[in-house]
């Protein structure tokens, strides 16, 4: 129901049409955002699955203490994303 409701919501002419006052413009807005929140999850899931198949996960850890800057550098230097 909500894909469903993303992609009729995603249109241009559907944004365009209705403002934040109406339901129609706050469901449109709402169902883009689901829509973009699931797939920044399935991106994440996929990234992190493909450290754990590969074992770059667990050597990461175990080498760095600082997770954060581990994160910084994973952000930075994904091959996955490009």
């Amino acid at each position: 129901m909500a894909l469903l409701t993303a992609a009729r919501a995603g249109g241009a002419a559907s944004m365009a049409d209705a403002s934040l006052s109406t339901a129609a413009g706050l469901t449109g807005v709402l169902a883009t955002t689901y829509f973009a929140m699931i797939m920044a999850t399935v991106l994440g899931l996929t990234i992190a699955t493909g450290e754990f198949r590969h074992s770059t996960a667990t050597l990461t850890c175990l080498a760095t203490p600082r997770r954060a800057q581990v994160l910084a550098a994973r952000l930075g230097a994904d091959p996955d994303l490009t």
